[in-house]
């Protein structure tokens, strides 16, 4: 079996973007429990929801993408999850599923399952778009995102000015404390002569 990753298709996956998860592949019963392929999942939040949470975690991972949890984006971004893992969920019930079936209604249905996935599909691909996380963004969601990163790269220099005062508080205290412990230019000397001044071995 390969390990290449491929799209209910059979063609090979290409991720979008960083941090995209593949879609299930054939033999996956994450959709369906033990009891066979007989629903997909897609509208039950108990299938859905820790799918959605796997995609929130995996962007989470990308340094990059850290402006989705930003207060313009946030809610957008869960949204996101919640579509990309219901239509997961709709993939791996297709997969093994003959092409007439998933390409007609089934009984009592008016929708054919690869309907149901392409409307699921198309929803996640809009979200993301209005994400920024294919490479053609547009110039509205470019500016939002230069205005979060703005801010993220904001708040990262205040903490660490604040880091950075801490420290030179710390520093002045022990230096006033023991000024023997620091050379001329106010830098801590190396352990092993402060070591050997406490011996008298100087």
């Amino acid at each position: 079996m390969s390990d290449v990753p491929l799209n209910p298709d059979g063609s090979e996956w290409v991720p979008a973007f960083p941090g995209q998860r593949p879609p299930f592949q054939r033999g996956n019963q994450v959709s369906v429990g033990n009891r066979g392929p007989l629903k997909h999942g897609a509208s039950s939040p108990r299938h859905f929801l820790p799918l959605a949470k796997e995609h929130e975690a995996a962007l989470r991972k990308v340094p990059d993408l850290d402006y989705l949890w930003e207060p313009e984006f946030r809610e957008l971004t869960w949204a996101y999850c919640v579509a990309q893992a219901r239509a997961d969920l709709v993939s791996a019930w297709i997969d093994g599923m003959e092409t007439e079936d998933w390409a007609t209604a089934p009984d009592g249905g008016v929708v054919a399952p690869a309907e149901t996935w392409r409307e699921l599909s198309t929803a996640a691909a809009t979200l993301a778009g209005k994400l920024g996380l294919f490479p053609r963004v547009k110039p509205e969601v470019r500016e939002a995102i230069e205005r979060a990163r703005t801010r993220i790269a904001a708040r990262k220099q205040r903490r660490q000015a604040k880091k950075d005062q801490q420290a030179a508080l710390v520093k002045a205290f022990w230096q006033s404390k023991y000024p023997e412990d620091f050379d001329a230019d106010g830098e801590l000397r190396p352990a092993e002569d402060r070591l050997r001044d406490l011996k008298g071995d100087r």
